[in-house]
């Protein structure tokens, strides 16, 4: 790691960690600014560490989650299939179906939730006719 780079990698986290944020009793606000800072600080640590490919990917894949405006992820990584042995094939297909799972959960939830906030909304002659 070159000596600019690490100083540069400085700056950015001196410039995002100079405005800190106070909890009021929950989670303390997250603005828009904040969560750019943060994903330039983890693309950059990423690329010193481990270089990008030829068509400059990064070989890690992160997601910064807002968790004061957005649910936690919810699935698993899945293994790549042409890596995987007999044992690891048994894995990547049982993470597919978890995921399918839990994203049925979800899309569940998501339905009766909108379906009831919509009753709510109706007349009362609407919902009685």
């Amino acid at each position: 790691m070159s000596r600019r780079g690490r100083s540069a990698l400085d700056k950015l986290i001196d410039k995002f960690l100079a405005e800190s944020r106070k909890s009021d009793g929950g989670w303390a606000p997250v603005t828009e600014r904040d969560l750019g800072q943060l994903y330039i600080i983890v693309e950059k640590i990423i690329g010193m560490k481990w270089g990008q490919d030829s068509d400059g990917d990064l070989p890690i894949e992160w997601k910064i989650i807002d968790r004061t405006r957005f649910e936690r992820l919810h699935y698993s990584p899945v293994p790549y299939e042409h890596k995987a042995k007999d044992e690891l094939a048994l894995e990547h297909l049982s993470t597919v179906v978890t995921n399918a799972n839990i994203a049925n959960d979800e899309l569940s939830i998501t339905l009766r939730v909108l379906q009831n906030k919509l009753r709510e909304k109706k007349p009362k002659k609407q919902q009685e006719g």
